[in-house]
């Protein structure tokens, strides 16, 4: 059964969506993980507790210890300098016969009782640190136990998770497993693919068999920088003071810049979205309009473009159109009100049309790697704080997620239209877009840098064809600059210096790449992510680093040569011998 709330994006969230969300998420934990992995809450709950109660009493041991090992340093440094100091005195009262000299024998005979005393702290040392030492292997030994109590919880948790959790919330929304190169075939005609952007995370899916795909992406341009330079200039003044000639040098500082051409480098994160609703329209919204005068002066000067029923929309979501009727079927009286709804909790979205595509860009719109957020919680042993931790990430991910569709499902017939495209199953290779994501995640960019590669690079991937093992063999592709520094010599005409040369030192880019290859692969069971390099298991097939986000798999090679098994072999062995 349609529910209507749906329509109401807003108040579908506030209402509704964030309190199933938290009782979802909640559910889903105690049936898929607690339940699953077959532990013991409450003994882990105490495992903790004890854990906590050990690292109090190491603490409190800890800074026992320390103090007498203090109080031992001081008396054995009292004691020395007081024997020296009388040993010294009374040399040299005895040496000039000076009655004082006497008085020398007190810190004489005192240094050695300060050196004796030092034996009770230095008692009291040793045993602290015996049964600090004693505390600190029980604590380990119960650490290792609580981790490996852990394991099957940590086996559990995936990003894939969120995922099953957003789609069974939100079944309007329905997730690609992976970009497939047949899907991705779908976006070739709409979607940009040049050497200047590369894709750092994606996801992908449908709404009622109308296609989308969120892009993470990574984008480089050339930009004017300004070089400066200066250089001081001495100049000669004569002047006649109290009749008598007097020559002033005078510092003049002149100055020069340079302006050429510097690589910049900057982060998107994107939606597109193909829909047959209003094919023909064209429009783009900018900066809202400060107040309605404002707004109607707009429509003014724009005859072509008259004002929507709702003078709010106008305000909050103005835009430059082609096609009067379309918009207007678009966006309905329900969907102005949805769209003024959500530009008051939100204003900082950015949306556009092009024909079928539809663009949404917004300043709160995150990168956040949910793979590495996830994995983070293997490194906690506190099962309440993992709870909890687990919690907040998927609830962050999807309120996020929900927010960067709110546009869409804020027009009624961008959910109601249904869609004519074919949607081929996800049984292919990776896309390019999924290759670029994945290479990007699991490594670190400088590893496929140009020897000469002195700025930060753009992965670029392509795809073999053969898939032998189950493994595609991808080509990627660093591109970078190297940078040749040099001084620049600009001619100056100052009005007081004259013609002046001044040095401006100034950096020149050129273009270099760079070609690897990596393998990647699909792990059909849904399993705990992992990054594991330089280990002897690696090592015996020719691997270097496997990396494992989801179902999706890559893998570098010590040499270009495939690895001596398939790569779901090698997780197989990983997951018996770690996980």
């Amino acid at each position: 059964m349609f529910d209507n709330d749906v329509l109401h994006p807003v108040e579908y969230w506030n209402n509704k969506l964030s309190a199933q969300l938290e009782k979802e998420i909640e559910t889903y934990y105690q049936n898929n993980i607690i339940k699953k992995a077959k532990i013991n809450y409450d003994a882990c709950v105490v495992g903790v507790d004890e854990i906590h109660d050990l690292d109090k009493q190491i603490k409190k041991l800890d800074n026992k210890t320390k103090n007498a090992r203090t109080l031992m340093i001081f008396l054995i440094v009292l004691g020395v300098i007081g024997f020296v100091a009388g040993v010294i005195g009374l040399a040299l009262g005895l040496h000039s016969h000076q009655s004082y000299a006497y008085y020398f024998i007190i810190p004489l005979l005192l240094g050695p009782c300060l050196f004796g005393l030092s034996w009770l702290p230095r008692k009291s040392l040793k045993a602290n640190t015996t049964i600090l030492d004693q505390k600190r292997s029980v604590r380990s030994k119960k650490f290792i136990e609580l981790q490996s109590k852990l394991s099957p919880v940590y086996n559990l948790i995936n990003s894939e998770i969120t995922f099953d959790i957003f789609q069974k919330l939100y079944p309007l929304l329905n997730f690609d497993s992976f970009l497939s190169q047949k899907n991705e075939s779908v976006w070739s005609k709409y979607l940009w693919h040049d050497k200047d952007v590369s894709v750092l995370k994606c996801f992908s899916g449908s709404i009622k068999n109308n296609p989308f795909i969120v892009l993470h992406c990574k984008r480089t341009g050339m930009f004017p920088f300004v070089y400066t330079g200066a250089v001081v200039k001495t100049i000669y003044r004569t002047e006649q003071v109290n009749g008598r000639s007097v020559t002033r040098a005078i510092p003049i500082t002149v100055t020069a810049s340079v302006t050429l051409p510097a690589p910049r480098w900057w982060d998107t994160v994107s939606l597109f979205y193909l829909n047959g609703a209003a094919p023909e329209l064209i429009f783009t919204n900018f900066k809202e309009f400060r107040n309605d005068k404002q707004a109607i002066k707009y429509f003014t000067k724009n005859e072509k473009m008259a004002p929507m029923d709702n003078p709010e929309f106008d305000k909050y979501f103005p835009c430059q159109r082609n096609d009067e009727v379309g918009f207007r079927t678009l966006f309905s009286p329900l969907a102005q009100e949805n769209m003024v709804n959500l530009f008051k909790v939100r204003n900082d979205y950015k949306m556009s049309k092009n024909k079928l595509l539809t663009r949404i860009d917004s300043e709160k719109f995150n990168g956040n790697d949910l793979s590495y957020s996830l994995a983070m919680l293997k490194s906690e042993f506190d099962i309440r704080i993992i709870e909890q931790q687990f919690k907040d990430i998927i609830t962050n991910f999807i309120s996020t997620t929900y927010w960067m569709f709110a546009p869409l499902l804020s027009v009624p017939l961008y959910q109601q239209y249904e869609g004519k495209w074919k949607q081929p199953t996800s049984d292919d290779a990776y896309s390019t877009y999924e290759n670029e994501g994945l290479v990007n995640s699991a490594y670190d960019p400088t590893i496929f840098n140009h020897p000469q590669c002195a700025t930060q690079n753009i992965l670029k991937c392509t795809s073999q064809a053969d898939n032998k093992n189950n493994t595609q063999t991808v080509i990627v592709t660093a591109h970078g600059h190297r940078t040749v520094h040099r001084v620049q010599m600009v001619t100056v005409n100052h009005p007081t210096a004259g013609l002046t040369i001044v040095p401006v030192p100034v950096i020149d880019y050129y273009p270099v790449q760079k070609d690897s290859i990596v393998y990647n692969s699909y792990y059909e069971k849904s399993t705990s992510d992992f990054n594991l390099f330089n280990h002897k298991l690696l090592k015996d097939n020719n691997v270097a680093q496997i990396y494992k986000f989801g179902n999706l798999v890559t893998a570098r090679t010590i040499t270009n040569n495939q690895p001596g098994v398939p790569l779901n072999k090698i997780i197989e062995e990983v997951e018996k011998k770690f996980i």
